[in-house]
């Protein structure tokens, strides 16, 4: 099985929430949070969503192809 765009974003995104958590810590002011909840939680909580979406349809889709092959 190969992997798609999708597993090549979650790995990314994998990358990003451990930079934020690694920030975090050292970035306590009110910008710091501003950016978690208006910027850092959608973008995280959006992405996450859509990577599970593609996986879902991916799995629709392999499905669909081998119940169709010759």
């Amino acid at each position: 099985m190969t992997t798609g765009p999708e597993d090549e974003s979650a790995l990314e995104l994998r990358v990003l929430a451990d930079a934020w958590h690694q920030t975090r810590p050292h970035w306590r002011d009110g910008k710091a949070r501003e950016f978690e909840s208006h910027h850092w939680q959608p973008l995280f909580s959006e992405t996450s969503s859509y990577l599970d979406a593609c996986a879902q349809l991916n799995n629709v889709l392999s499905q669909a192809e081998y119940e169709t092959a010759d």
